[in-house]
């Protein structure tokens, strides 16, 4: 696979002031030197801490009076933009503030804007706020990128779901309710970068956050137990790819998530499930090339494990439905992206003999996922719904929301036994 700038990609938002080309890369741009999580501050936290004297002020950029904030947030003018921005916050956990503005396509959120969204919805206890990549002596305002992610439920959430209708409250939280679930901070940006890059130059449907990818939604039943994948990625004939992003080297933890999903996988046909699953391995970007080749092996042999122990059926071989990629076979430096990517090629243990354990010279085979040629679905009117519902969720990408999905206003009406004439 040859490597070629973003900007020679066809773009869905070409002229987007934060289209990948004009984003800092979160695995390239040196976010992580310390380690795989920042430091988090809600205005509780530093409220708290001023008071004990820890820390002497707020940041200035974020001094924005709660009163002042709620009435931004409150307003017919500016009400839309504040859905959209906490939507993509809970379906996507943690993000920079320049992916929440491609996701959104509302300017102003950075605080380096004359009237910064992020202070607007810290002050208004909506989000939390850190700092990725700072350097002694700079200033929260001229760091690399800050993040944000939801902040613990309490008044601020509950005054804001209160403003919401039924319909606007499904359209915010997926119908799921405001929630802070915490994982690793590297781990959560660079799944949200893979769903916009994926979003911005691949023919999909949409891309789903974290918080709408239950085992129990991907697979339609609760026994699947708990866990969810990091994105899902929906290709437009309905096939769903649920994507773990393993950020680091991996061992026993993987192996176990590996035989999870393969497990799920082999229990259902994919023409009933459309359902496949995609590791895509993030070592650190400053790992030996030793060691993100031994990552990734690390990573293989657990599926190809995996595979043996919950073959599937003969019509849906469990090999055919999980595939494993690197993140630098995709983007091999900043900047750069495989001319391959919109058709997502990744490896599949489908060679010759793979059951009986196969080598690594004819096990991994290539498959292109969005490739409709790859794991062809028949018309399914469950798959067609999950495409047509995604359209009224305002967690997703601006761009692919479109037109169309189900009257979320009419449904209520009709719910609640009232007939309009």
């Amino acid at each position: 696979m040859s490597s070629i700038p973003f900007s020679a990609l066809m773009s869905k938002t070409p002229t987007h002031p934060r289209r990948t080309a004009c984003r800092i890369d979160p695995y390239w741009g040196s976010l992580w030197r310390g380690g795989s999580s920042e430091s988090w501050w809600s205005r509780a936290d530093t409220a708290r801490l001023i008071k004990a004297g820890a820390i002497r002020s707020i940041p200035y950029e974020l001094k924005v009076r709660p009163s002042d904030a709620w009435r931004r947030i409150e307003s017919s003018r500016t009400h839309e933009r504040a859905m959209r921005m906490v939507a993509a916050v809970q379906q996507w956990r943690t993000m920079t503030t320049e992916q929440l503005e491609a996701f959104t396509d509302v300017p102003g959120v950075d605080v380096t804007a004359t009237q910064p969204w992020l202070s607007t919805l810290w002050a208004a206890d909506l989000v939390d706020y850190a700092v990725a990549g700072q350097t002694l002596g700079k200033s929260w305002r001229t760091a690399p990128a800050r993040l944000v992610r939801p902040t613990r439920p309490g008044a601020g959430t509950e005054r804001f779901t209160d403003m919401l209708s039924w319909a606007e409250w499904v359209s915010v939280t997926g119908g799921y309710g405001m929630e802070q679930n915490r994982q690793f901070d590297r781990h959560n940006i660079l799944s949200t970068e893979f769903g916009l890059r994926v979003a911005e130059f691949c023919d999909v449907a949409t891309v789903l956050g974290e918080q709408l990818c239950t085992f129990e939604l991907l697979t339609g039943t609760p026994v699947a137990g708990k866990g969810a994948a990091d994105v899902c990625i929906v290709r437009p004939d309905g096939l769903r790819i649920a994507v773990e992003m393993t950020a680091s080297i991996p061992g026993q933890s993987v192996e176990r998530k590996v035989d999870r999903w393969c497990e799920m996988l082999s229990r259902t046909p994919v023409q009933d499930s459309g359902l496949v699953v995609l590791f895509v391995n993030a070592p650190h970007q400053d790992a030996s090339q030793a060691a993100v080749t031994y990552s990734l092996d690390v990573v293989k042999k657990a599926i190809s494990g995996s595979v043996r122990r919950h073959p599937g059926t003969a019509s849906s071989p469990t090999a055919e439905r999980i595939g494993v990629v690197s993140w630098q076979a995709l983007f091999p430096s900043a900047g750069q992206v495989s001319s391959d990517f919109p058709t997502l090629p990744v490896t599949r243990p489908t060679g010759r003999g793979y059951l009986m354990g196969g080598d690594d010279l004819h096990l991994w085979e290539r498959a292109d996922l969005l490739d409709p040629g790859t794991l062809p679905l028949a018309p399914n009117a469950a798959r067609d719904a999950i495409v047509d519902n995604a359209r009224v969720l305002r967690g997703t990408p601006f761009f692919l929301r479109g037109d169309g999905g189900p009257d979320l206003t009419a449904l209520a009406v009709r719910n609640a036994g009232i007939t309009v004439a």
